[in-house]
């Protein structure tokens, strides 16, 4: 399986119980989705809510992944919807497009095993990702490293880090960790990704942390 670290990424309070959950077809199969307290449902008639769903699923698409579900946070939401702020904190669900259907367990350890050789993406990578942050954001550059797998539970799950600068269209330079679980739920390869503003090291541990209940949480709705 081909890994691409696209150009997307949350924290928050994570909720052992996800409520108001619902179904997502994915290829021939449903996959069950909710949004963990603290983010929101995107209301599909709200213009920017539209708008900031079609630039994830075109960023994501960008590297093979189709997007399933997206959840910013609801206070960044709320705030963006006027002054069209870029939001930090956000969780999606999301489809390795090219093994829709085909995916299993040895699809997971394939692609942990490729991440773990890969040392950082490569520059063709780079360059496609920061060729859709241009065409399909508010952001003007983006800058990614890899920091590799963090744990792993052979043939469930590895859980992956990527550190991003991304520079505003205002000319503001963030910083977000990415955080990524990878794992194989009714033959379709899914990432789970976890979006947070980076501050030190200690982000780390505590956006992993949440990373595995949310991951948890999504493995037992869809046994």
């Amino acid at each position: 399986m081909r890994f691409i670290g696209p150009a997307l990424a949350v924290v928050l309070l994570v909720s052992s119980s996800p409520v108001c959950a619902r179904d997502v077809q994915v290829g021939a199969t449903t996959i069950s989705v909710a949004a963990p307290f603290g983010f929101c449902e995107l209301d599909k008639t709200n213009t920017f809510d539209s708008s900031w769903q079609t630039s994830a699923t075109n960023l994501l698409k960008a590297s093979s992944i189709q997007l399933v579900a997206g959840f910013p946070d609801c206070k960044e939401l709320k705030q963006s919807r006027s002054t069209g702020q870029l939001i930090l904190n956000k969780f999606f669900v999301s489809a390795y497009a090219p093994a829709i259907g085909t995916a299993s367990a040895a699809s997971t350890v394939e692609t942990c095993n490729q991440i773990r050789a890969m040392g950082d993406y490569s520059a063709e990578s780079k360059s496609v990702v920061q060729d859709a942050v241009k065409k399909y954001s508010s952001s003007t550059s983006l800058d990614s490293k890899l920091l590799g797998i963090l744990e792993e539970v052979a043939g469930q799950v590895c859980y992956v880090a990527t550190l991003q600068k991304i520079k505003t269209n205002k000319g503001d330079v963030v910083t977000l960790l990415v955080l990524i679980a990878v794992t194989a739920v009714r033959k379709d390869l899914i990432y789970l990704y976890l979006n947070v503003p980076y501050a030190d090291a200690g982000s780390i541990p505590a956006a992993l942390a949440d990373l595995k209940i949310l991951y948890s949480d999504f493995a037992a709705a869809n046994k």
